[in-house]
């Protein structure tokens, strides 16, 4: 009986090694993002989640963005 909780305490412990594992610093050329959702889809003509938008917009570069009222906003276009 004492056996699973021994189990169950070193899996918890390798579980922790690995993510202390992950943190080492990158090399200084290197960008590490952490996301909190997946995207469903990369194209960004046919995104339809919120997180899609999210995931599209740290890759391509967008000639308009919206601003939090919804409206259009220049971003890489200077005017349209």
């Amino acid at each position: 009986m004492l056996a699973r909780p021994i189990a169950a305490a070193c899996l918890g412990l390798l579980a922790l090694h690995g993510v202390a594992a992950a943190q080492t610093a990158p090399a200084k050329d290197t960008i590490v993002a952490a996301l909190a959702a997946e995207g469903t889809v990369l194209d960004p003509s046919r995104y339809s989640a919120g997180v899609d938008l999210y995931f599209i917009g740290q890759m391509f570069e967008q000639l308009v963005r919206f601003s939090p009222d919804l409206k259009p906003v220049n971003w890489l276009a200077e005017s349209w």
